[in-house]
């Protein structure tokens, strides 16, 4: 809501907003003049249920967590390499396209768990600016040896692809970067020089590569990775509070008028009144808010069918998804319709159980999915043991 205007009488919110920062921060638009305006919320149990759903739709369990360390130090070899030796940077970068399939991660969930890994007090990487995942370079006027002769980055892409294909050089970004020892942005430079001068022209991939520096290698993977996801799983955990605690507060205020005439003066202001007593409330205090006091929130602990659903899901899974590797928070996702990109919509809605149990709390369904996954692994040795 871009507005700066000093007439603006009313706001009236189609959805619900995600918090009390974000109602006020909307609100805000309205009255800048001092006259009295006016704003009208539309309070529904279904978009409240759907923003919760997607509150979670970015957490992460600690084996995405590793598995994302692990394309980032692990499978930038040369880059550790380099960070060794002390002569020359190490460079790294993480396929986004290839790693959300392998981790089920977002492009953004990505960069926030660089950006803990930078802003360690001993920092492992250095965040670089996004690139692309390749780059190809054709030559026109001059053979690219003569070039390489007197250009650093032609004699770096020869060492990286010694022969070209199809008319065409095409490298891996990272490998320039390690062998030229510049990030990416200085490789692009380069070779834009170049092609300024009608000797070249170059096209980085539009697969979208995240680029960084590597300081120094974890001691412990899997300790970074467990506090990466607990620090990333409390982001979760506050959005999905500050949520709860604006819906909570709405309805407060709904239910407010409920012995006043309904349509009148009075209705509004026993509205605004309590309305304004949740919100400072929740402003002056210096711990978190409880939802003690306010109306219950329109969701579930659990429900009579859930485990059975889960174990539907779990046997859908091995015989139309064999491979498919369930964990808690996939299954949860799937029982409440968020998509990731290792379980994407188009596919799971065939499953017969998406977005089911879009009342039923998320952690609730993360913990009995685990569970019955967690019953079955252990089955599996024994069943082995029996079998022929």
């Amino acid at each position: 809501m871009g507005v700066d205007a000093q007439g603006v009488r009313g706001v009236v919110h189609m959805t619900l907003p995600r918090s009390l920062e974000e109602y006020v921060q909307q609100i805000g638009r309205a009255g800048r003049d001092g006259s009295e305006s006016y704003c009208q919320l539309f309070l529904d149990d279904a978009d409240f249920l759907r923003l919760r759903s997607l509150a979670h739709s970015d957490g992460i369990e600690s084996s995405n967590a590793l598995a994302f360390l692990q394309a980032v130090f692990d499978q930038n070899a040369d880059c550790e390499a380099g960070t060794k030796q002390g002569s020359k940077p190490g460079y790294g970068t993480v396929d986004v396209a290839r790693v959300a399939e392998v981790c089920d991660m977002k492009q953004e969930v990505m960069e926030t768990l660089l950006s803990y890994l930078e802003a360690d007090s001993d920092p492992l990487i250095q965040v670089l600016p996004t690139t692309g995942v390749t780059v190809s370079v054709s030559f026109y006027n001059t053979a690219a040896g003569k070039l390489a002769a007197e250009h650093a980055i032609i004699r770096a892409l020869l060492q990286v692809c010694p022969q070209q294909r199809r008319g065409c050089y095409t490298a891996a970004t990272v490998d320039l970067m390690n062998v030229a020892s510049m990030p990416a942005a200085m490789v692009m430079k380069a070779l834009q020089a170049l092609a300024m001068t009608d000797e070249l022209r170059f096209e980085v991939s539009k697969q979208t590569a995240l680029a960084f520096v590597v300081k120094r290698k974890p001691e412990d993977m899997q300790q970074l990775a467990e506090a990466i996801s607990q620090r990333h799983g409390i982001v979760s955990k506050q959005q999905a509070h500050r949520l709860d605690v604006a819906y909570c507060s709405f309805a407060a205020a709904a239910a407010a008028c409920s012995l006043v005439a309904a349509g009148t003066q009075g209705e509004v202001r026993s509205q605004e009144q309590c309305l304004r007593h949740q919100i400072s409330a929740y402003f002056e205090s210096k711990q978190e808010v409880t939802l003690e006091g306010l109306p219950a929130l329109p969701v579930k602990e659990s429900a009579s069918t859930l485990r059975m659903d889960i174990r539907a899901l779990m046997a859908w899974t091995d015989r139309h998804k064999p491979g498919c590797s369930l964990t808690g928070r996939a299954v949860a996702r799937i029982l409440h319709g968020v998509a990731s990109p290792a379980f994407p919509t188009a596919q799971w809605t065939k499953c017969g159980f998406w977005q089911q149990y879009t009342n039923v709390d998320f952690a609730q369904i993360a913990a009995a999915a685990q569970h019955e996954l967690d019953l079955v692994q252990q089955s599996e040795p024994a069943a082995q043991c029996l079998s022929p």
